[in-house]
C-alpha cells in the first residue's frame, strides 16, 4: 500500500491522514500491509531523516497496535456479509469507455463505505448464479455492457425488492454493443 502524504507543516493531518488509511484499510478487509510513505509535492519516498517522515511512522505504529489489540472485532467486521454490492462487469471494462467505467466504479466504492455497512463487489457471473439474493443495495456504476443473463439477473433483483443505484448510463449495451430497449 502507499501512502501520498502531505507535506504540509500540520503534523496532526498527516498523523490522521496515515492512521485512518490503515484503519479503513484493514476494516475494509486486509490481512497485511506493506507501506511506502510518498511525498505529494514530487512523488519520491518520504527521507527518513524529516519531520513529515517520524509523523506518519507514528501513525502507523499506533495503528498496528490498535489494529492488534481490536483483531476480534475487526474480524466480525471483515466478514459480514455485505449489504451493498456493485457490479464489476468484463463486458463493460472492455468497452469504449473503460476509463470512465472504472473512475465511476471507485467512486461507487468510496461513496458507498462512507455509509458505515458492509460494501462489496459482485461479477456478472455471480449475479446469474443468485448472489445478488443476499445484497440488499447493488450499484451499478456506467457499465453500459453487461450480458443478457445479468441485465435479467438484475431485473429479478429488482422485482424481488432489491435496491438499485445506476451510476451514469448503465446496461444500455449487450456484451456484444447491441442495444437494448428496456433498461
Amino acid at each position: 500500500m502507499r501512502f501520498w502524504v502531505n507535506p504540509a507543516p500540520l503534523a496532526e493531518s498527516r498523523y490522521e491522514q496515515v492512521y485512518t488509511a490503515i484503519w479503513n484499510a484493514f476494516v475494509a478487509g486486509a490481512d497485511g500491509l506493506a507501506i511506502q510513505l510518498m511525498s505529494l509535492r514530487d512523488g519520491k519516498p518520504l527521507s527518513p531523516l524529516k519531520g513529515a517522515f517520524f509523523d506518519c511512522v507514528d501513525a502507523v505504529a499506533t495503528a498496528a497496535l490498535d489494529v492488534n489489540r481490536l483483531a476480534p472485532y475487526i474480524a466480525v467486521l471483515q466478514s459480514a456479509e455485505p449489504e451493498v454490492v456493485i457490479l464489476w462487469s468484463l463486458p463493460a471494462r472492455l468497452s469504449e469507455d473503460e476509463q470512465s467505467y472504472l473512475r465511476t466504479l471507485q467512486n461507487a466504492y468510496e461513496g458507498a463505505s462512507y455509509f458505515g455497512l458492509p460494501v462489496g463487489f459482485v461479477t456478472e457471473r455471480q449475479c446469474i448464479e443468485g448472489v445478488l439474493t443476499k445484497a440488499r443495495v447493488l450499484i451499478v456504476p456506467d457499465a453500459t455492457n453487461v450480458f443478457d443473463e445479468t441485465f435479467a439477473a438484475v431485473q429479478n433483483f429488482v422485482e424481488s425488492g432489491g435496491c438499485i443505484i445506476r451510476m451514469g448510463r448503465t446496461m444500455t449495451h449487450d456484451q456484444h454493443g447491441r442495444g437494448r430497449r428496456s433498461v
